[in-house]
């Protein structure tokens, strides 16, 4: 086998350890079927909604707006990927280490971005060729279109990719010679993501107001999405071109820069003061808590990974306290109650901060470090809480101006107030103590970079995976007993919530003490 086979078969199964687990637990033959059975249930879950989406329409023929969405969401997805892979010179890589080998660095270059695009071509396939398919089933069959289809799902990984390359070139030259530059790279990340963010639910909102402008001019407001699109369906020389050029140029110059500069030091800040200073006086928690904050707020990779929960929660808070109970109404085409607004708010937030997973990668973030932590004359207690503690406080602040917000906007009753506010707060100290017990269950310290812990962790799965199950609880309870009030659903829910949190908490202060001292 060549090098650059090799070099792709190492990646490959770097990815696939993810899901066996720590001491290879698992097969490689177990591990592919997760992988596989998960790919199967999102594949299932997007096909499923695109049908809805095409069967909505069908009374009107109006299939080429559910195509529109698949295409505006697989854009949308793609480029928040390629923002979330920036690592700004990432901790910890294998770079010195391939280079020292007998190996072309050609190969390390293509073996490392052929890596990129084959992840970011697994999410085109789930997001886009859905409703691809489904368009031609409901539509009469089109070669050309399916000739189409198959090539922008081809190059729309290229676009991603490219722009992870040019980004992380561009904010690493320019905030690196800088002091903070660390967290210079970290808030334009995060403003980066927000703005992505903001477009889509901007030019998402309109889908059910039903005075909204004509389809065409629709299309023609989403510029990109309105391109791809004529290029798939119609074949429009001008879009055809555009497309291609925006996909294969930018993949070009991204590759490029990472190509030129792959191996090289870059500059970074350095101190002139030549004195250590040890006056301040600080107890070990608080160390502890300010290297977790520090460490968070100087990695982009781990804070724009890690922050989607809590820009979700403010973001839908202003929105609907802009938008008011009637722009809600209209959306939807109902009359919606404020208080059934706080419900539904507190629902979005729980499921929103369930995804604030910070803890369940906050061990393995330690890395080759770990050690040190251990070593450090601090008790096991002080180490869990500081970590505990940065997951809660990236969530609570945020959920408490929200519902304050969406409380005065609105008109909410103060019963609802507290539903919104504490529903979340105390699933997310729960899922906290929880995500940080999987962690010390299934750590990953042997990794390259922070997003191969962050994003593809297997602890990082599994809490996500907990998080989503355990936030639908009222939702479920509402389907499972009909007959319940939406006052028992709500008690029901805090004490599971209570009760989640009080388990997790008494298996990390026991069975996690344990697991800690093994690593």
């Amino acid at each position: 086998m060549s090098n650059l086979g090799i070099l792709i078969k190492n990646y490959f199964n770097c990815f696939l350890s993810a899901f066996r687990g720590k001491k290879r637990k698992l097969s490689t033959i177990s591990a592919l079927a997760i992988l596989i059975v998960c790919a199967l249930l999102i594949v299932g879950a997007y096909s499923f909604e695109a049908y809805t989406m095409f069967d909505a329409f069908k009374e009107v023929k109006l299939f080429s707006l559910p195509l529109f969405h698949g295409i505006m969401i697989t854009l949308t997805v793609l480029v928040i990927i390629g923002a979330m892979r920036v690592s700004g010179n990432p901790k910890s890589n294998d770079t010195d280490l391939l280079l020292s080998l007998p190996i072309k660095k050609i190969d390390i270059v293509v073996a490392k971005t052929l890596n990129k695009y084959l992840f970011d071509l697994v999410f085109t396939v789930f997001l886009f060729v859905p409703y691809l398919v489904l368009y031609q089933v409901f539509t009469k069959f089109s070669l050309a279109i399916t000739i189409c289809g198959a090539v922008a799902t081809l190059i729309l990984p290229l676009l991603s990719v490219g722009i992870s390359y040019v980004y992380d070139f561009v904010i690493t030259r320019i905030f690196n010679r800088l002091r903070v530059g660390a967290i210079l790279k970290s808030l334009v990340s995060v403003f980066v993501f927000v703005l992505i963010m903001a477009l889509m639910i901007i030019k998402t909102f309109t889908y059910g107001i039903a005075d909204a402008t004509s389809i065409d001019a629709y299309f023609a407001d989403r510029f990109f999405s309105n391109l791809f699109l004529q290029f798939v369906l119609k074949q429009d020389v001008f879009a055809t071109i555009f497309c291609v050029a925006l996909c294969v140029l930018g993949f070009a110059l991204g590759l490029y820069l990472f190509a030129v500069n792959f191996g090289k030091n870059i500059i970074g800040y350095s101190g002139k003061a030549g004195t250590l200073k040890f006056s301040e006086n600080m107890g070990g928690f608080r160390r502890l808590f300010k290297k977790e904050l520090n460490f968070y707020a100087s990695t982009p990779a781990y804070i724009v990974n890690t922050c989607i929960g809590s820009v979700m929660i403010l973001v839908s808070g202003i929105i609907i306290a802009i938008t008011g109970a009637d722009g809600i109404g209209k959306m939807f085409g109902i009359v919606v109650e404020p208080d059934v607004i706080g419900v539904i708010l507190a629902l979005a937030f729980c499921f929103s901060a369930s995804t604030v997973y910070v803890t369940a990668c906050s061990i393995s973030l330690e890395g080759k470090n770990f050690w040190i932590i251990k070593t450090m004359p601090v008790s096991e207690n002080a180490v869990f809480l500081s970590k505990i503690l940065l997951n809660i406080l990236l969530v609570s602040p945020f959920v408490l101006v929200s519902s304050t917000i969406a409380t005065i906007s609105l008109g909410i009753s103060f019963k609802y107030f507290l539903v919104m506010t504490f529903a979340p707060i105390i699933l997310n100290v729960a899922l906290s103590v929880g995500g940080l017990l999987i962690n010390l269950w299934l750590p990953k310290l042997d990794w390259e970079e922070e997003t191969q812990v962050v994003k593809q962790g297997l602890s990082s799965l599994v809490t996500m995976i907990l998080g989503m199950l355990v936030s639908i609880v009222p939702v479920a309870l509402v389907l499972a007993f009909e007959a319940l009030t939406l006052d028992a659903v709500i008690v029901i829910s805090f004490a599971i919530y209570i009760l989640l949190g009080i388990v997790f908490s008494v298996l990390l202060f026991t069975v996690g003490k344990k697991l800690y001292r093994k690593i």
